[in-house]
This record gives C-alpha cells, sequence and structure tokens, in this order.
C-alpha cells in the first residue's frame, strides 16, 4: 500500500479520523469517488482504478451495520484473555460465539504481548459478571484482565416506527442501495434518506468493515506525553509532520473524551516494515514525547447473536421514550463508496 491507498481508507473515515466504537473501525461507505479524489488531490478516474484494486485485495470487500447497543439499555465491557499462538486464536473465535452477549473479538499484537480482545453487551451486574466467568472459562491459561468499560457515545434519541424499520433493513442488506431499501420498506426514497440522516446523526447505528474484509496492514501507535504537555499541541504537530498517519478520535478511544490525557494516539502504514519503524523515531523526536507504543491487530471477527434478537424485539421499543445519557456507544452503500 501507499501514501495515496492510505490517503483512500483515512477519507472512508469519518471526517478523516480513525474511530473504534464497540471495538470497531466506523467506516463511510455513502462518499463518492468524486469527494475521495477531492480530498487526496488526485483525479476521479485514478481514485476509482485504487477503489477497485483495494476491493480486489480484500480491504474494501464489505460493510457490516452495527445499532447502538445503549438502544437497548446495554453498555460495552471488554476483557483480555492472553493468548500465545494462531490455534488458540482460531479455537476461541469459534468458542465465543456460543458465549451470551460477545459483540466482537479481535486478536492483538500489544509490544510482544498477545492476546485476544472480547467486547460483550454490559445490561446488568449479574448478567455480565456470568459473561465473565464464562470468559475466564474459555481463556487458554485461565487468566483473564478486566472487565473494563469500554465507552462509546451513547444514542442521542429514539428512533421513529420508520427508523427502526430502516435499523432492521440496513441490518440485513447493509451493501444495498437506498433506493432499495426504500422500495422493500414502501418509502419514498426522500423518506428514507430522511430517517437515515436522523438514525446516522443520533448515532443510533454505524458501518464497519464486515468479517470478510481484510485487515488494513497497519499499526496503532499510543505516543506517551510527559507530564504538563499539551496533548492536542502534539496531535497538530505530528499530523503536519508524520507521513501516512490517521489520528484517532477523541471518541474512538473507549474512554470518555473529558477524560484527562497523556497520550495522542494514530494509525500507520507498516508496509514497507521501514516505513512504521522511520515514524517511530520520528515521534521519539519529537519535544513532550516519552515513549511509543505499538499495536497490530491480526484478525477479528463479529458476533452478531446479540444484537440481532434485540432488534427484532425493537417493535415493541417503538413508542417508548429513547435513552439518555447511557453510556453505549445509515445510509447503505456497496463494498466501495460509489458516485
Amino acid at each position: 500500500m501507499d501514501a495515496l491507498d492510505f490517503g483512500i481508507l483515512r477519507g472512508l473515515s469519518p471526517g478523516g479520523r480513525a474511530r473504534y466504537w464497540g471495538g470497531r473501525r466506523v467506516v463511510d461507505p455513502r462518499i463518492s469517488a468524486r469527494a475521495l479524489a477531492q480530498a487526496v488531490g488526485v483525479g476521479e478516474a485514478r481514485v476509482e482504478a485504487r477503489l477497485r484494486d483495494l476491493e480486489r485485495r480484500g480491504f474494501l470487500r464489505g460493510t457490516e451495520f452495527w445499532p447502538n447497543p445503549s438502544l437497548f439499555g446495554a453498555a460495552i465491557a471488554v476483557s483480555d484473555i492472553p493468548v500465545r499462538e494462531t490455534r488458540e486464536v482460531v479455537r476461541l473465535f469459534d468458542s465465543l460465539r456460543r458465549v451470551d452477549g460477545v459483540t466482537f473479538a479481535r486478536d492483538v499484537l500489544d509490544e510482544q504481548e498477545r492476546k485476544v480482545q472480547v467486547f460483550y453487551a454490559a445490561e446488568a451486574r449479574e448478567p455480565t459478571a456470568a459473561r465473565t466467568e464464562h470468559l475466564r472459562a474459555l481463556a487458554p491459561s485461565g487468566a483473564l484482565e478486566g472487565p473494563r468499560r469500554y465507552w462509546i457515545p451513547a444514542c442521542e434519541g429514539e428512533p421513529s416506527p420508520d427508523g427502526w424499520r430502516l435499523l432492521r433493513a440496513f441490518r440485513t442488506t447493509p451493501d444495498a442501495s437506498l433506493a432499495e431499501v426504500a422500495d422493500a420498506l414502501h418509502l419514498t426514497v426522500r423518506a428514507a434518506a430522511r430517517e437515515c440522516r436522523r438514525v446516522i446523526e443520533a448515532r443510533a447505528a454505524w458501518w464497519t468493515p464486515d468479517d470478510a474484509t481484510e485487515e488494513i496492514p497497519s499499526a496503532w501507535l499510543t505516543v506517551a506525553l510527559v507530564p504538563g504537555v499539551d496533548p492536542t499541541a502534539v496531535a497538530r504537530w505530528v499530523a503536519r509532520n508524520t507521513e501516512r498517519w490517521m489520528p484517532v478520535a477523541t471518541d474512538g478511544l473507549g474512554v470518555p473524551p473529558s477524560s484527562p490525557r497523556r497520550s495522542v494516539s494514530g494509525v500507520v502504514l507498516v508496509d514497507p516494515p521501514s516505513s512504521l519503524e522511520g515514524t517511530v523515531h520520528g515521534l521519539l523526536d519529537v519535544p513532550g514525547v516519552e515513549g511509543v507504543r505499538r499495536r497490530f491487530v491480526l484478525g477479528s471477527v463479529s458476533f452478531r447473536a446479540w444484537i440481532d434478537a434485540r432488534l427484532e424485539e425493537a417493535p415493541r421499543r417503538d413508542r417508548r421514550p429513547g435513552p439518555t445519557g447511557r453510556n453505549g456507544g445509515g445510509l447503505v452503500g456497496r463494498s466501495g463508496p460509489r458516485k
């Protein structure tokens, strides 16, 4: 991958910043090739060719649509299971399908420490404790780190009855066109577009790459700062001076954006590997930086059962007041951006 590929991938992230809501990278499949071309400063035909190539190589294979757990009165917890080898990961991914409430898991190499991070619904103390113990029983060594609360923005209002219908339609066919979804629901395209906009702006749901999509050859870098250094100023400096850097938005770190910070996070390409090491060495030379931590995602899988079961109950929620202040946390597109 080169700088243009990375620029396109950054353009597919809302606002050009990486967000990880419920552990998943948020994408925007609605953005057009024309808008991407303007953002990266090349011709539209060249962007379209790169999009086809990225899709062929598996990096833009498809999307999933995920309702916000706060719609169902739940937050997200995460626990880490230490692993040593790939076959342990394969067995864990298979076993996690039978754990109620698990929504997502990813295989992470964090500075030579490998672990599977498991994200699951936190509805009440007793169910959360039971899920935690179930995960501990699955851990190859019996060790389990967590659970800890994983913050994502809460939904800002209850969807309308048509909004709930759209949520179910998007969940079933996330890559359908808006016209197709509107026709299936007997809505006008204009009415469907209005409901889509409300759903997305209220953070009732978002898109993520689906399980068939390859992991981007990248690393998550956490830049630790010495006490007293302003992280915002360092983040601006890094964004201006570091090639192939995608900043992680403050609402995509798993902690409330208002929390005190002593670090700056971003995603960088690792192809070629020398590019990553050059970036790390450059960051270490920035005044106020005391260290850089690398993290690599080796694989991930989504688990649909808990969300799908709650979404099936949604008609009974159509006219209830929406959640307020809960910790929880579209338009649908094809596998790549369209004109």
